[in-house]
């Protein structure tokens, strides 16, 4: 009967190494599996941050040359007016010193 005893102990022993061995086992596969996901997870949320910074670039970019354009053309409206002007003004002047010297 001890040794009998002796014999399931040691079973037991052995059943619950194999136990502790799969475990172990299981948790290394759960920990490589977990770390390949981490790494593509990693990689795909910097190819999305790629990504939303080439389209911010590129919209910054885009507001940038309206706004050049809308300069450039506020500019050259500025600058036919002060032409305008100075064509108003000066057809004024040439009548103001035609009549001191006529008048």
């Amino acid at each position: 009967m001890a040794k009998d005893t002796l014999d399931a102990v040691k079973n037991a022993e052995q059943g619950a190494e194999k136990i502790l061995e799969n475990a172990a086992h299981r948790c290394a596969a759960i920990r490589a599996d977990a770390k390949g996901k981490a790494g593509a997870l990693r990689a795909e949320r910097l190819e999305r941050a790629r990504e939303t910074c080439a389209r911010l670039k590129s919209e910054a970019q885009a507001d940038a040359e309206a706004c050049a354009r809308k300069a450039e053309e506020e500019t050259a409206a500025g600058a036919e007016q002060l032409r305008r002007q100075a064509q108003e003004n000066s057809a004024a002047a040439i009548r103001a010193i035609l009549d001191r010297i006529i008048g």
